[in-house]
């Protein structure tokens, strides 16, 4: 008994020693806690699997840092948005909780099932902090299911949407680059090093409508506009990245939209990412190399095949139409996917749906001379309502307007005047 009073005893003074010295360290320089989302949330806010799938379980790791000198209780607040550039509105997924020591990081997993097609952003923030929270600015981080396009040059119609309950006051919209030249585009999203894009930059937001006499827009609430962006084919340092499930390589050019509320100060953006093939490349990449069931796979190559095949004799619309037939068929039989496979044939879908775009956009190129004018207006509307149904999730009907633009210039041709013969020299 003695003994052990003894060691009791002295553990005490243990304890107050060890206390005594942490109250000193807090005196003599211990800097508070300092929670932050790195890198604004590049590649420290990660969804699996990518895209996700409506009705599917998605999982989402948060990375949460702590710089300061202090162990610190974080709470973290996950929440989405799906109308891309988006102020206020957000919905809340969940809050946790964890742990974090000085200058260390601790990955908090989330998850959440999506009901919709189409964009979505994901946004991470500090809650609240036990220790302190020395500063404020990098307590938010956000990531985009990004807007892919193909073809040599594009237009994107960027949705903006005010779903707070106040007024926002939008100051223009920009385009952001790399602050260095040549610099990785891992790196540019890592450190968010982007400046506004110089003057000659090959990409630009063409004019916006609706600005008041200083350039500004305002947005009430519920209320949204479109920017449009045309980028051309150098816009950016090209990443070479491997197609998800598959071993093919593509060049991807990104351009960043940027808009701020002047009133708050709060900044928002959307990635577009825009790859450069041709359709039968793109028809070519080993889209379906995820699907173990050798028969489905089989299935939805023979279409792709029999599509190049009439590409190749010149039938476009022939070749839209299959793979129209080809996006119906991939949605009809993803009931008998893994979440693996679905979310590998959801990737392969906009592929392919691109390749439809693009054969259509192509041949609206080949043929602006020789389509009649009294049906070019017609024409434009059904690319136009294509490129909507395209960012709405509504694949299938999206490639029916292609396959409409195509009809429609096969049905309303010019026969064009024969070219003047040319003197020449003997």
């Amino acid at each position: 008994g003695t003994a052990t009073h003894a060691l009791t005893t002295m553990l005490s003074r243990v304890s107050l020693a060890i206390l005594v010295l942490s109250s000193a360290a807090a005196v003599f320089g211990q800097t508070p806690a300092n929670p932050r989302i790195p890198a604004y949330g590049y590649g420290t806010i990660i969804a699996s699997p990518t895209p996700a799938v409506v009705g599917e379980e998605t999982s989402i790791d948060v990375t949460v840092g702590n710089n300061g000198g202090t162990d610190a209780e974080i709470a973290v607040t996950l929440s989405f948005n799906d109308w891309g550039i988006t102020f206020g509105g957000w919905q809340e997924i969940k809050e946790s909780v964890a742990t974090v020591a000085a200058g260390g990081e601790v990955t908090i997993p989330y998850t959440h099932v999506f009901e919709n097609r189409g964009h979505h952003c994901l946004e991470a923030k500090i809650a609240s902090v036990s220790g302190g929270n020395e500063v404020t600015t990098d307590d938010r981080g956000q990531i985009n299911l990004e807007t892919v396009f193909a073809g040599d040059s594009t237009t994107v119609d960027i949705p903006v949407r005010n779903n707070g309950e106040k007024e926002v006051r939008l100051q223009g919209f920009r385009l952001m680059c790399p602050a260095k030249p040549g610099m990785a585009l891992e790196d540019i999203n890592q450190a968010r090093k982007l400046v506004p894009c110089p003057d000659d930059f090959p990409a630009q937001i063409r004019p916006i409508e609706g600005l008041d006499d200083k350039g500004i827009l305002v947005l009430g609430p519920g209320e949204g506009t479109m920017v449009n962006v045309i980028a051309f084919k150098d816009t950016t340092e090209p990443l070479k990245t491997a197609l998800e499930c598959c071993s093919a390589e593509v060049e991807l050019k990104r351009v960043m939209v940027e808009a701020e509320d002047v009133g708050s100060g709060e900044v928002n953006h959307v990635m577009v990412d825009i790859y450069h093939a041709s359709a039968v490349e793109m028809l070519n990449w080993p889209l379906l190399c995820c699907i173990k069931n050798v028969r489905l796979r089989v299935l939805l190559e023979s279409i792709l095949v029999q599509a190049l095949e009439l590409i190749e004799a010149g039938d476009v619309a022939g070749a839209i139409k299959l793979l129209k037939k080809y996006i119906e068929k991939a949605t009809l039989l993803e009931c008998d996917m893994t979440a693996e496979e679905k979310a590998c044939v959801e990737k392969a879908i906009s592929i392919v749906l691109d390749a439809a775009r693009t054969l259509a956009v192509d041949m609206l190129e080949e043929t602006k001379d020789v389509v009649s004018v009294a049906a070019k207006p017609k024409i434009a509307a059904k690319m136009a309502t294509g490129d909507e149904m395209r960012l709405a999730g509504e694949y299938e009907a999206a490639c029916l307007m292609f396959f409409g633009v195509v009809m429609g210039i096969n049905n309303t041709k010019e026969h064009a005047a024969p070219p003047a013969l040319l003197e020449t020299e003997p």
